[in-house]
């Protein structure tokens, strides 16, 4: 009788241990996918490929995680993360090198980009983020090419914190200019260097309007 006491502790310090471990695999696993460091379940991440038409009759897949953020009484956002980028000849739908373009390229629906924006050579890629909450305006998250693949930076993708229009890519001068034409006229001329951005130039006129 006291064998059989003495067992039933072990035996329920044993069973308590396999009911933690079955809660601890139910725990799903966690991703970090910007916008704002915010924490997204890999149980709502999907994998997708993205085309963008380049010069010389060339294309670039990009392929991508995304995944879809509700937001209370309005569209939800869709968030990317860059993982890789092949380019291809449309003639043969052969696999080439990718090399350095001037410029930037969209996808169709403009939400992914493709182009040099430190100037280093090497092709990044910008994401559309989350609704900058004026107007249908967006914020982009900016991740350059490394040699460990493609890291967000923070520094380049504040260049999107205000609603624009344009941004332009000067490789020869290294400088970056951000446009936005509406109520008002408004410029950002950033200079890169050494992976670097710096404002040099802010100008905000506010366009007359005429009553007809």
């Amino acid at each position: 009788m006291k064998k059989i006491i003495l067992l039933l502790p072990i035996i329920l310090i044993v069973f308590s241990c396999k009911k933690v471990g079955q809660e601890k695999k139910k725990l799903p696993v966690v991703a970090e996918l910007k916008s704002d460091n915010i924490n997204i379940s890999s149980e709502n991440k999907q994998i997708v490929n993205v085309t963008i038409d380049l010069p010389n009759n060339h294309y670039a897949v990009v392929v991508l995680d995304s995944v879809i953020i509700k937001n209370k009484g309005q569209e939800p956002d869709v968030l990317y993360k860059p993982k890789k980028v092949t380019i291809f000849d449309r003639n043969t739908n052969n696999e080439i090198p990718e090399v350095p373009l001037d410029g930037i390229y969209y996808s169709k629906n403009t939400r992914i980009w493709y182009g040099d924006f430190n100037f280093d050579g090497k092709m990044d890629i910008v994401c559309q983020g989350k609704n900058s909450g004026y107007r249908d305006f967006y914020n982009y998250d900016i991740y350059l090419a490394t040699q460990n693949g493609y890291e967000l930076n923070k520094r380049f993708s504040k260049i999107t914190d205000d609603a624009f229009e344009t941004i332009e890519l000067d490789s020869k001068n290294k400088k970056i200019t951000v446009q936005r034409e509406a109520e008002w006229d408004e410029t950002w001329i950033y200079q890169v260097k050494q992976d670097k951005i710096k404002l040099i130039f802010h100008n905000k006129e506010t366009r007359e309007v005429i009553d007809n």
